[in-house]
């Protein structure tokens, strides 16, 4: 192998590859890594000894292989090995030289020039003009004969931006240059800072930009790689790149906090709102550590906590009169390595709690009274606005016409029932009133009750007789009159006169008869007890009864009895006077005297039995005979006694035992002025009669009748 070698790029795959002629009669072509070019090798009719030229001669941009034959031809193939058109040429011998390639004419496009072993010299011209397009023009490359590929040299240069250091989003100016080793000029230029997302001004297509930082929203500073790369504009291009930095401060640190409107901006009173917050830091990075709400000690509530970035609120109660607006704040810290902190508020209005009143009677105390009793009532009163009070208090009774003290208005007064006179429990129902005080007063009424139990009953009748002397055979008007507590009617009236024989007209059984009195064929007043009864009605019927008497005088040619004693100075003399008697009762003739401070007894000592008549006189037994007043006083007291039993009480008019004693009545004025009383059945022996008064002993005096004697 007699050729040298050619360097090229065949593929303009910026790598060289390798092309030499071989007696083989082949032309040879290998990449930089040995192994053979697509399309090759390429044939020729015989030794190839001739060193191939390389050189763009159709003006494609890639490079053609020129090369000589012992076939007397000069060969031509793309970088493909394709034979290009017009090619190859014939000489007159054989070709041993290499071709040169050259612009010869300088129309800018190679020529082809070989001699030949005919002695000639052959020049053909190429396809078409192109600038340096013969990198291996001939033999060992050039006419000098250098065997070196010539290596186009190009290389960018970036100067540090200027300031090197800028604030977040702040702008430097950057800078480059370039060298080509082939002088071209018309450089194409690119800027570019990764993916730090800047910007560069007018463009970034331009040699030297402005440069406009990113924000650099860390917390630390930041360093950009600004690149920039260029491309020259010659035949065969070439491009190179190169690099700075360029140093970026932090924003400036700022935290905000922002309180939202709560959901729903107002409430009722102790009703819920949502609540939402949100935080803005300028290094994104950073988040809330920590959240805190307050309401500023309105009293409400968070939910799930006060910690959290959006709770629910549950307000207070609004116990006011007016709406509540409460402020509530939300306050936060961001997590960098200088925290932050930052504070907002938002309003919530909470409505007014309904306005309610609510008044309670209590149960009185006692909750049941006798009729006409009393109870002590109280009232109590709860606003849902605690700031008022009971402005005004009221109790009433239905009507039931009983009285409160000291008043119907306040609050806990003292009720007395009415007279309950009917035959059961009555039940009062006492209701009470009050309004509060409030700029909207309210009132309300409740009511208890009060147990008021029947009076205690009692049935009275009363009777009386018109006039209360007649005459033998007479006939007087009877009255009866009754009282119930309880105000019930008589269902029966009953009226007897103890068996002294008179008649009632029209009956017994009327309320008011007329009586028509027996007659008296005795020597004194016969005293007939008129006895009324009555019942009442209802369902616990009662009865009573009363007397009155009647004197019935004696029938004309009545006889008086006996005289057994007289104490009176105007019937015979002074002092008491033991009278003729029949041999039954024997009086003493003085009494024994006896008085103190209050009162004034005699005792008059006697033997016998049988009945006695006795009677007392004020002053003078005259008025018996001459209808006189006499002087014994209505408030003076008189005891009559017997044998220590007392036989009649002037002061309460009551009788003595039965079947022993009997009063037999007395009149205080008109024709009567003494007192009779009548002693029956004494048994045979010595007797006392005693006589105690609370009036002087010189003003009473004492008349004793035997009635089984006549004189």
């Amino acid at each position: 192998m007699e050729s040298s070698p050619a360097l090229g790029d065949l593929d303009g795959d910026e790598t060289l590859e390798v092309v030499v002629g071989s007696d083989d009669c082949n032309v040879h072509a290998w990449h930089g890594d040995g192994t053979p070019v697509a399309g090759w090798p390429r044939e020729t009719g015989h030794f190839v000894q001739s060193s191939p030229g390389l050189g763009d001669l159709d003006g494609d941009g890639y490079l053609e292989i020129v090369v000589g034959s012992f076939d007397h031809n000069v060969y031509a193939w793309n970088r493909s090995g394709a034979t290009i058109w017009d090619w190859p040429k014939e000489t007159g011998s054989k070709v041993r030289s290499s071709p040169a390639i050259g612009d010869l004419d300088g129309d800018g496009a190679p020529e082809v020039v070989v001699g030949s072993q005919d002695h000639k010299v052959y020049a053909w011209f190429g396809s078409v003009a192109v600038a340096d397009a013969v990198p291996w023009l001939t033999f060992h490359r050039d006419m000098h004969r250098t065997g070196e590929y010539p290596i186009h040299s190009f290389l960018v240069t970036t100067h540090p931006p200027n300031p090197t250091t800028v604030a977040s989003g702040g702008s430097t100016s950057c800078t480059a240059s370039y060298s080509d080793s082939w002088g071209h000029g018309g450089t194409l230029w690119s800027w570019d800072d990764g993916v730090a997302a800047g910007s560069f001004s007018p463009a970034a297509n331009v040699q030297n930009p402005t440069y406009a930082a990113p924000p650099n929203t860390t917390d630390d500073d930041i360093v950009i790689i600004l690149t920039v790369s260029a491309t020259c504009d010659g035949p065969d291009p070439v491009s190179d790149a190169d690099s700075a930095t360029l140093t970026v401060q932090p924003v400036a640190h700022t935290f905000a906090v922002t309180a939202n409107a709560p959901s729903p901006a107002g409430v009722p009173s102790g009703g819920s709102a949502t609540l939402s917050a949100s935080f803005a830091d300028s290094r994104p990075g950073h988040s809330a550590v920590s959240w805190s709400w307050h309401d500023g000690g309105a009293g409400g509530t968070f939910s799930p906590g006060a910690n959290v970035q959006n709770p629910t609120y549950t307000a207070p109660a609004n116990t006011g009169d007016s709406n509540v607006v409460i402020t509530l704040t939300v306050s936060a810290s961001c997590d960098g390595p200088e925290p932050l902190g930052d504070s907002d508020s938002t309003t919530l209005t909470v409505f007014c709690a309904a306005h309610t009143v609510v008044v309670t009677a209590n149960a009185p105390s006692p909750p049941a009274v006798a009729s006409g009793g009393s109870a002590s009532l109280s009232a109590s009163f709860a606003d849902s606005r605690p700031g008022h009070s009971a402005a005004s208090w009221s109790w009433q009774d239905g009507g039931a016409g009983g009285s409160f003290g000291p008043s119907a208005n306040v609050q806990n007064p003292t009720y007395t029932a009415p007279a309950n006179t009917g035959d059961g429990n009555i039940v009062i129902t006492l209701t009470v009133s009050a309004t509060c005080d409030g700029p909207e007063p309210l009132g309300d009424s409740d009511s208890t009750t009060l147990t008021v139990a029947p009076v205690e009953h009692e049935f009275g009748v009363y009777a009386s007789v018109d006039p209360a002397i007649i005459a033998s055979g007479g006939t007087v008007s009877l009255s009866a009159n009754h009282s119930d507590t309880r105000d019930h009617s008589v269902s029966a009236w009953s009226w007897d006169d103890g068996g002294a024989g008179g008649t009632f007209t029209p009956s017994s059984g009327a309320r008011n008869p007329s009586y028509t009195a027996p007659e008296n064929p005795g020597f004194i007043d016969l005293i007939v007890v008129l006895t009324v009864g009555a019942t009442c009605e209802g369902p616990d019927p009662l009865s009573d009864s009363d007397s009155t008497t009647l004197a019935v005088e004696p029938a004309a040619g009545g006889v008086l009895p006996q005289v057994l004693l007289v104490e009176h100075p105007n019937e015979r003399g002074a002092g008491p006077t033991a009278v003729p008697r029949s041999p039954g009762v024997s009086f003493s003739t003085w009494p024994i005297v006896g008085s103190d401070s209050s009162y004034t007894w005699k005792q008059y000592l006697f033997e016998g039995s049988g009945d006695l008549w006795i009677q007392v006189c004020g002053q003078s037994f005259s008025a018996y005979q001459n209808s006189q007043a006499g002087s014994l006083a209505r408030e003076d007291k008189l005891l009559v006694i017997i044998d220590g039993v007392i036989l009649a009480d002037v002061n309460d008019i009551q009788s003595g035992s039965p079947g022993s004693y009997q009063w037999l009545g007395g009149v205080e004025e008109g024709r009567r002025t003494a007192l009779d009383f009548l002693a029956t059945g004494l048994a045979p022996g010595a007797h006392a009669l005693v006589l105690q008064a609370s009036m002087s002993p010189i003003v009473w005096w004492v008349k004793v009748y035997d009635l089984e004697q006549r004189p």
